[in-house]
């Protein structure tokens, strides 16, 4: 495949805008091309300003392109970020014939050892005993908060991560033993985790709700969504229920702890990792008085006509 451009720069933008068509026609979502957009726009511009010959970007390229984040106040964490998101582009570019080679090698790209720990979002105590309860703020949607608050109830108290969560299905479920059996879990292999009281009453009230298709099979995705694949704001709801993506879990949880909990910008990994921060007999406590209360939510939901 040959494409003729008067300048390498307009052969990279060219391409670029290709891969971003590419990723829109394959289901990315929005936010994540948005990124991909960004970083692709940040390099076309520094290769165009930095242009001598007319070749395809280089090795020496990407180096002086990595050379300029520090003075331009990124963190190392987003310097990985652009260098992989380029290195994509790189690789998408070199199947589809529009360059030979991919200039972003894997050594300039800094490893997980190179980076500062995380910085997570703090919750304290008295926020995560509002996404313990079951009581809806006007701020969070009627229609899915059931469904919301069964997946950060179990984010919050059991073991699973954004994969194992989002392929969870109700026969993965074992009430009477109090586990989840995770048949792919971490490194691919099988393993039990822990299901809590507060966590069976949150997936009780989930199911209860309706939310997820009462006539599917116990081996179809416990959490799943109808609606076409990448899609946010207006969806098409013309879909079979299918798994949402990871994108979606991450969205779905920062809102419900936005609207429940005041806080912002908390997504899965920071959920978990301020529930076992956070851990206290209170807190235990305050779980266990509120599985009892959804037991007899459920129970009036089951009573109504």
């Amino acid at each position: 495949m040959n494409f003729a451009f008067s300048s390498p720069a307009e052969n990279l933008e060219a391409s670029s805008e290709a891969w971003l068509r590419d990723l829109a026609e394959r289901g990315f979502s929005p936010r994540t091309i948005t990124g991909y957009a960004l970083t692709a726009e940040d390099f076309t511009r520094f290769f165009a300003s930095e242009e001598d010959e007319p070749d395809a970007p280089s090795y020496a390229d990407i180096l002086l392109w990595k050379q300029s984040f520090d003075a331009r106040g990124l963190t190392l964490r987003t310097q990985q970020q652009y260098l992989i998101r380029l290195r994509a582009f790189f690789n998408w570019a070199v199947e589809h014939g529009w360059y030979e080679n991919n200039p972003v090698q894997g050594r300039l790209i800094p490893s997980a050892s190179d980076l500062p720990p995380t910085e997570y979002v703090r919750l304290q105590g008295w926020q995560l005993q509002q996404l313990y309860t079951f009581n809806r703020p006007h701020r969070a949607k009627t229609a899915t908060y059931p469904r919301n608050y069964a997946i950060v109830a179990l984010l919050l108290t059991t073991d699973l991560c954004n994969t194992e969560l989002l392929h969870l299905t109700p026969a993965d479920l074992h009430w009477d033993e109090g586990e989840i059996f995770v048949e792919y879990g971490k490194g691919n292999k099988f393993r039990r985790v822990d299901f809590p009281d507060i966590a069976q009453s949150a997936v009780r009230i989930y199911l209860a709700s309706g939310i997820r298709p009462r006539d599917l099979p116990d081996t179809a995705p416990l959490f799943g969504t109808t609606s076409e694949k990448g899609t946010f704001g207006v969806r098409k709801r013309d879909c079979a229920w299918s798994a949402g993506s990871s994108t979606w879990l991450s969205a779905l949880v920062e809102r419900h702890v936005k609207a429940v909990a005041f806080v912002p910008g908390v997504r899965c990994r920071e959920l978990r990792y301020a529930a076992v921060q956070a851990e206290s007999a209170s807190l235990a406590e305050a779980r266990a008085r509120q599985a009892r209360l959804n037991v007899s939510l459920l129970e009036r939901m089951k009573s109504r006509p």
